[in-house]
């Protein structure tokens, strides 16, 4: 290959890691949304849940406008977490004051009440066709079997803090319950009973999922460190990866070595998981927290939410043809580079370009206090750049560490 050929071929390899890549648009919804779940098995279904207690369900697709194709409110008060169930035709709808009931979606109506008050459940989880977990405010555990009703088979208080987060392994065998305690507590469903609960951790545990294939089980904390833990071996962590530069608020599997964890600063990045590597930021929420993250059943998309009423849709096709070789460091900068292909830079992008739209701005005549009043701001306004100067430093320092412990 001659040289012209092959700048050029690094040339197009370049144009093709600067575009963005075609993503369903934004879903913009009337209130504030408190959950949301993609459709088990159908593409392009999605259902949200929010705070003035209406679930939702909405078609979407790659470049199109979502469509609403059903509305129904549930309760005056607002709606806490949703889950599918395994067919697709029926949610799991917790609400504030205690209720937990089994909606309908093609007769649009409730059909099963498994709980109308008592604490409130704080995570769902659906196990298989029949049994689906809760985790309530108080920290116990309910497992209920929709063909018994509203006694629950199962029922252990655990943690002494609200469960965070609850997940099942592919063979429905073991229940991990994470908790504001502290604390990873793991269940055998098919035997009906309590295994082990980890030593605490002593900050909270927010969020938990399965990966490596049923072989290791990885949990978010509030310090923005991420615990693995071998499998059957759920007494202690087997590892941990810091770096994040605040809390872990959810976490989502996007293939078996790769998962995108939303953080307390607004980001969603790609990890790969051991060996344990930034990948980049693949989404953003500016200034606000991430609280949901899901994937598509393609997961060629992942969708994300926050405090208010928007959700957004990443593309991390690209993801999964990452490979990341065991030996080597981790390069410099990716726990905050974005990843163009995804979106994020384009959102920066549309965002800052209203910036060169010509605005009229009123000319106000100011006193002499005001104008000196203005001159104590300007003098504020340099003492938080210097803060932020030094917040760039300590998130250098902290990766220089990082990678002097790895020499180590």
């Amino acid at each position: 290959m001659s040289s012209s050929e092959s700048e050029d071929s690094e040339m197009s390899e370049n144009e093709e890691d600067t575009q963005v890549a075609p993503r369903p648009l934004p879903i913009k919804h009337d209130d504030d949304i408190s959950d949301f779940v993609i459709h088990p098995s159908e593409d392009g279904r999605i259902a949200v849940a929010d705070m003035n207690g209406y679930l939702n369900i909405y078609k979407f697709g790659v470049e199109q406008e979502a469509e609403s194709v059903m509305r129904k409110r549930l309760s005056k008060q607002p709606l806490r977490c949703i889950c599918y169930n395994q067919g697709g035709d029926g949610i799991f709808v917790a609400g504030k004051k205690g209720s937990l009931r089994l909606f309908d979606t093609e007769q649009e109506k409730c059909s099963l009440v498994l709980m109308s008050s008592d604490s409130p459940s704080y995570s769902v989880c659906v196990v298989d066709k029949n049994l689906v977990a809760s985790g309530d405010d108080d920290g116990t555990l309910k497992v209920w079997d929709v063909r018994k009703g509203k006694v629950p088979i199962m029922e252990e208080a655990r943690s002494h803090d609200f469960i965070s987060c609850l997940a099942v392994d592919s063979r429905g065998k073991f229940l991990f319950a994470s908790s504001g305690d502290g604390t990873l507590s793991t269940f055998d469903i098919k035997r009906r009973k309590f295994i082990v609960q980890s030593e605490n951790a002593e900050h909270d545990m927010n969020c938990v999922s399965v990966i490596k294939d049923n072989k290791k089980v990885v949990v978010g904390t509030s310090e923005g460190i991420m615990l693995f833990f071998n499998w059957e071996e759920f007494a202690a962590p087997s590892d941990r990866f810091p770096g994040h530069r605040s809390s872990v608020e959810c976490i989502v599997p996007i293939s078996q070595d790769i998962v995108c964890t939303g953080s307390l600063d607004g980001s969603i990045r790609a990890v790969h998981t051991l060996p344990n590597r930034y990948l980049g930021v693949v989404g953003e929420h500016r200034g606000m927290a991430v609280s949901k993250i899901d994937v598509t059943v393609d997961r060629k998309y992942i969708a994300s939410s926050s405090h208010n009423s928007v959700i957004k849709f990443w593309s991390v096709e690209h993801l999964h043809s990452i490979k990341v070789d065991a030996n080597a460091k981790q390069e410099k900068g990716l726990k905050t580079k974005k990843i163009v292909k995804s979106g994020v830079s384009g959102d920066k992008i549309s965002f800052l370009s209203d910036l060169d739209k010509e605005v009229d701005v009123p000319v106000v005549e100011t006193s002499e206090d005001e104008e000196e009043d203005e001159g104590e701001e300007n003098d504020n306004e340099d003492e938080d750049k210097i803060t932020e100067v030094t917040e760039e430093d300590q998130d250098k320092t902290q990766e220089e560490e990082e990678e002097n412990g790895d020499e180590k």
